[in-house]
């Protein structure tokens, strides 16, 4: 049987919900599953919020049932129309957009951390500071190796004949 309810309830251990049908005088269902991409080796995760309108596959007596996916409606509109762009949209404004035709990823957060080497074949634009605990290089050498150099370097017959002192500020 094909149904289409809202959720009211979430069980995230497995993860289940349990639907309202509106159709059949709000009546309620019994665990549904919520099938994910991978569930073996890799793993992922994506829980159906409350109050969401979903259809799903279930038996008969509406008491076990899969869930194909939720629905847009009237009141929660698509949040894009373009074929050419993936697109997740979060409640605290976090966004993840990929657009094929221009091949942009787009990641917005207030935050984003990631524990890998990164390789970067191309320029970097950074419109704000670059903060490092680290050593930073280029394929000549290191900030640390820039300032140990300055830092101690004096000029011959720069001061009258004389050498000039250290620089007055280190870097």
């Amino acid at each position: 049987m094909y149904v289409v309810g809202n959720v009211i309830a979430i069980d995230t251990n497995l993860p289940r919900l349990k639907l309202q049908i509106p159709d059949l005088d709000d009546f309620e269902t019994g665990w549904f599953f919520v099938p994910q991409m991978s569930t073996v080796k890799d793993k992922s995760f994506n829980q159906i919020a409350l109050n969401t309108l979903v259809s799903a596959c279930c038996s008969d007596d509406l008491q076990d049932g899969c869930v194909i996916g939720a629905l847009y409606n009237d009141e929660d509109v698509c949040i894009l129309g373009d074929e050419n762009v993936k697109y997740i949209y979060f409640e605290d404004g976090a966004k993840l957009k990929y657009d094929k035709t221009t091949h942009e990823l787009t990641i917005i957060a207030q935050t984003t951390t990631m524990q890998t080497d990164l390789n970067v074949v191309g320029n970097i634009n950074c419109t704000q500071n670059i903060t490092s605990l680290q050593n930073v290089s280029d394929a000549i050498g290191s900030m640390a190796l820039i300032r140990t150099k300055h830092n101690a370097h004096i000029h011959g017959n720069g001061n009258g004949g004389k050498n000039t002192t250290t620089p007055m500020e280190s870097m």
